[in-house]
């Protein structure tokens, strides 16, 4: 995305070394996810660890309807990421991407597995070109939080519609 000309706001942008405070920047998960980054970084040996900025990552998944015919048998399941936006533009979908899509009906647990286990590499630290600045830049990316609505949440937490584990 950043080699496509978006830019990105860090929760700890070491350019400026300061911490933004605007949204989902300012809040408690946010404080915590620079103190994991920075910890996951240290147990790596990472380097950079001054020049590295953090940021965040969400990830949400929801189904839809194909088509209204045969609505049992039709239905989608959508898995996307939206990475650090500005507070300004974090509703314009620029900052969004598609990971998996696939039938709702099947068990999507190794598709999430995967990309959490990506951004658990990610907070360790890497390098990124952006193009707004023609410049390479060290980042750290981390997990806030996953969104999901019933449905998918409890097919992610395998349990059922009690929230009763599921054997």
């Amino acid at each position: 995305m950043a080699g496509n000309g978006v830019s990105f706001e860090y929760t700890y942008d070491s350019y400026a070394s300061t911490r933004c405070q605007d949204g989902l920047h300012g809040t408690e998960g946010a404080r915590d996810l620079v103190i994991e980054a920075r910890k996951a970084m240290e147990a790596s040996k990472f380097e950079h660890i001054k020049e590295t900025s953090i940021g965040w990552v969400y990830f949400w998944s929801d189904s839809f309807l194909r088509c209204l015919s045969k609505q049992k048998d039709n239905s989608v399941w959508l898995f996307a990421v939206t990475v650090c936006p500005p507070h300004s533009d974090i509703s314009t979908g620029r900052y969004t991407k598609i990971l998996a899509m696939g039938k709702s009906g099947n068990d999507h647990t190794d598709v999430i597995n995967y990309f959490h286990n990506e951004i658990k590499d990610m907070m360790k630290g890497f390098r990124i070109f952006c193009r707004n600045t023609n410049t390479l830049r060290w980042i750290s990316l981390g997990l806030l939080y996953t969104s999901a609505d019933r449905p998918e949440r409890q097919a992610i937490l395998n349990v059922l519609k009690e929230g009763i584990p599921m054997a």
